[in-house]
């Protein structure tokens, strides 16, 4: 079975004859009807809750990378140059946590300019020039916060975690959680090492992030403790960005464990920080993009994390994506239009529309989303008794859906 191509539901029909389980004694296990287990296998539903991805892949005991077929195999020269460089981002970040091989590398100044420039790249999903750069630059910034120079090491320490920012963001979209959640934890110490305040709450933003959906419990306890740690400083404009972002992914947390009053209390305490704060103009620290319309972005995520697709046009009205100056964040926002759409049934033709305009702004960001991928392949089931339309035919085609079961 490609890892790529097929639907999530024919990996959970694929792991369930491995572990030898009936359709009813799986439903049993995950905690869902055999009639939704079964619309599941054949593709006649997604699956867009993590929640439930979770459930299945606990009752079948596999990770959930596994059902969305992570990493998938590479389609497209972009995905294949990304890919090659994994190695040696494994290996970069294996050497610091040990704190192997530390010999001189660049300079601060000059190192401050390639996290500049991998920031830039993440934010506009360019992962075939990001993931090459990453081994180098955090090999040289380990070496850097060794320095015997409390400035420099403190100075590397604050870049380090950018690098490990747009590190576990990549490696994770790549379709490698493990090597993400590496990352993630690099950036905790560094950030624990520098004992800013701020900078902690980026990395706990990171480590949070970085966790996969059956991780949800320590997700819950992880964001409730960085939400804390940093509300002494929610009136500080800097601080307060990352502040809101946490509460932002504190709803995240909370719609995947169906505490909708806890959605409700993040969301409008995210709402009203930025409110006050208003839109950043130039994306802000390692260009989180937290504003109005980013809280607009997480909001829509959520409702469609919750199934409550038919929402997504209420949410989106007045909402003006170009404020937000960021391929992948409005590619995200995009995605999640279309995919909540598609949960309506009554609006594919739209919903396609959506997912094509996500996929121009950023191919590789929504080419490589197993969501996207599912939500195409039902699309394409739903409409294969009727003309499928151009659109829809090279969509299906770019991200790796194959049409039947």
């Amino acid at each position: 079975m490609a890892r790529g191509d097929a639907h999530i539901g024919t990996r959970v029909r694929y792991w369930r004859g491995r572990r030898g389980l009936s359709q009813v004694a799986l439903a049993g296990l995950a905690g869902m009807s055999q009639a939704y287990l079964s619309q599941i296998e054949t593709g006649a539903r997604t699956v867009d809750s993590r929640a439930t991805l979770a459930r299945l892949a606990e009752a079948l005991q596999v990770t959930t990378a596994s059902l969305e077929g992570q990493p998938a195999d590479p389609r497209t020269p972009e995905h294949s140059s990304a890919s090659a460089a994994i190695p040696a981002v494994r290996a970069a970040l294996v050497a610091a946590s040990l704190g192997d091989d530390v010999t001189t590398g660049r300079g601060v100044d000059e190192l401050a300019a390639e996290v500049d420039r991998a920031v830039r790249l993440r934010t506009e999903a360019d992962y075939a020039r990001l993931t090459p750069l990453l081994p180098d630059l955090i090999s040289d910034l380990h070496a850097a916060t060794c320095s015997a120079d409390e400035q420099t090491a403190r100075t590397a320490l604050r870049l380090m975690v950018s690098a490990l920012y747009c590190c576990t963001f990549t490696v994770k979209y790549l379709g490698y959680p493990d090597l993400a959640m590496a990352a993630a934890d690099q950036a905790q110490r560094a950030a624990e090492r520098l004992d800013d305040p701020t900078v902690r709450g980026i990395a706990d933003f990171v480590r949070i992030q970085s966790l996969p959906p059956e991780l949800g419990r320590l997700a819950r306890h992880l964001s409730a403790d960085a939400v804390d740690r940093l509300a002494v400083l929610a009136d500080d404009p800097t601080a307060g960005q990352v502040y809101g972002m946490l509460h932002l992914v504190s709803a995240r947390v909370a719609a995947v464990d169906r505490r909708t009053a806890d959605v409700a209390t993040h969301l409008a305490e995210a709402r009203s920080i930025a409110t006050r704060l208003g839109e950043t103009t130039d994306g802000g620290l390692v260009a989180l993009w937290f504003g109005p319309t980013n809280v607009s972005f997480w909001e829509t995520a959520i409702a469609v994390e919750l199934g409550e697709g038919g929402r997504v046009r209420e949410l989106a009205a007045g909402v003006t994506p170009d404020a937000v100056r960021s391929a992948t964040r409005q590619a995200s926002w995009y995605a999640d239009l279309g995919r909540g759409l598609a949960q309506t049934r009554r609006a594919d033709q739209e919903a396609v529309a959506h997912l094509v305009r996500a996929e121009r702004i950023a191919p590789q960001r929504v080419r490589l989303n197993p969501a996207v991928r599912d939500t195409v392949s039902l699309i394409l089931r739903r409409v294969r008794q009727r003309s499928v339309s151009s659109d829809l035919r090279a969509l299906a085609e770019r991200v790796g859906t194959v049409q039947g079961t």
